[in-house]
């Protein structure tokens, strides 16, 4: 399914279900939050957002800033690092280092000729 679709998929499911959109929306949320956490582990501090102007699914895993040494590169991330991404974050901080693509917004497979 291609990221266009999603916003497509929401409406029509809830027209043909008689689902509130933001039922549907918050639980699509919480299936890209579970599936991240399985992919990632369960420490990992993750949100995911869906957009419905856009229809757009972003999942950001959120890392502490730490002083200097990085004892937990999966749950944390020097000021160093934090501070190339916003140079106002300071010790403590929570911040997002990066985006993680989820697999619905993924290319689809080259599928072979038939």
């Amino acid at each position: 399914m291609f990221i266009a679709d999603i916003k497509r998929v929401v409406e029509q499911v809830s027209r043909d279900k008689g689902i509130d959109v933001e039922i549907l929306i918050r639980a699509l949320e919480e299936a890209l939050r579970s599936a991240a956490r399985k992919k990632f582990g369960s420490k990992v501090d993750i949100e995911a957002q869906y957009s419905p102007d856009t229809g757009e699914i972003e999942v950001f895993q959120f890392k502490e800033v730490v002083d200097d040494e990085v004892t937990e590169p999966d749950l944390q991330i020097s000021l160093v690092e934090g501070r190339k991404l916003d140079p106002d974050c300071e010790v403590g901080d929570s911040s997002v280092p990066k985006w993680i693509r989820p697999p619905l917004a993924a290319s689809p497979p080259n599928l072979p000729n038939r």
